[in-house]
């Protein structure tokens, strides 16, 4: 099957950049990371159809209702 797309100039730079120094072709950077979107959404769609929000809830009551703890990160 054969897809035109329209990509915005940033974005197929960024491909070739990638196509260069990976020594592949654009079309083979853009098929791999649309794949890659992919499998990951439907590992997300997986693990939805697992979950309910009774089992959130019962891990959201285990979490303490206070203030965070101001840490080395804290910018103040």
């Amino acid at each position: 099957m054969t897809l035109k797309v329209t990509l915005p100039d940033s974005l197929y730079k960024k491909a070739m950049e990638v196509a260069e120094r990976e020594q592949i072709s654009v079309e083979r950077v853009v098929y791999s990371a649309l794949a890659e979107q992919m499998n990951a959404l439907e590992r997300l769609e997986e693990r939805a159809a697992r979950s309910s929000e009774d089992r959130f809830r019962t891990a959201l009551a285990k979490i303490p209702d206070v203030e965070p703890h101001r840490g080395l990160a804290s910018s103040s």
